[in-house]
């Protein structure tokens, strides 16, 4: 799971090469993985690799197994968001943030959302 989180820490700071290392080094683990890291690994494998709707698809999965986990919802609001959809990207932002009040990411995606309602121009 580490090098799942690290690939997307990576993701995230715009280190596409680094990302990808930390993701093969994944796929070359040969360690047993819980039901939590693998619908983790999915989900990300997909949104990260621009296949929104089967990301979607997959972290939906991993909110109704784990429904008081906020990483799902964090990161479907994140994909809702990319997507324009805003209504969903708030309520997922929203829940993600009730779970874990202190996350900043939560947060970040919660602003995100907002942001997208404000009209342009």
């Amino acid at each position: 799971m580490a090098y799942a989180r690290l690939g997307t820490a990576y993701l995230n700071l715009g280190q596409f090469e680094l990302s990808e290392a930390n993701r093969k080094r994944l796929s070359s683990c040969g360690t047993a993985r819980s039901e939590r890291e693998k619908l983790y690994i999915t989900s990300h494998y997909y949104a990260d690799s621009g296949q929104l709707e089967k990301g979607l698809s997959a972290l939906e999965l991993y909110k109704q197994t784990y429904p008081h986990d906020a990483i799902p919802y964090n990161n479907l609001a994140n994909i809702y968001t990319q997507l324009g959809q805003f209504e969903n990207a708030l309520e997922n932002a929203r829940k993600s943030l009730e779970l874990d009040p202190d996350s900043i990411s939560g947060l970040h995606q919660c602003c995100r959302c907002v942001r997208g309602h404000e009209p342009t121009g």
